[in-house]
């Protein structure tokens, strides 16, 4: 089992440059979304508290948002991460008899 804290040092940091990516290039509206998902990792204390701001994570690639080439290499980076994060969230642990 992971924790929150493990999580948000994984995603995080590539999210804050993605919101000030989003930020420089005047990209509000994508701003404020990933920001509000920012807010939902920062305030997850447990692991379950994480799976609404990981889905949320992932379904920005179906919104349809016209990301600078910059934007969507660090988004595909964030991506990776959360399936790292999620693969461990889902791996359960073996017993020995």
């Amino acid at each position: 089992m992971i924790t929150a804290t493990f999580a948000r040092n994984e995603i995080e940091p590539l999210l804050n440059v993605l919101i000030q990516q989003l930020a420089t290039e005047g990209r509000s509206t994508e701003r404020a979304i990933y920001s509000h998902i920012q807010k939902g990792l920062q305030s997850a204390q447990y692991e379950r508290e994480l799976t609404q701001s990981l889905k949320n994570l992932y379904s920005t690639i179906y919104v349809g948002f016209n990301l600078s080439d910059e934007a969507v290499i660090l988004l595909e980076r964030i991506l990776q991460k959360v399936n790292n994060v999620t693969a461990l969230m889902n791996r359960r642990p073996t017993s020995l008899h």
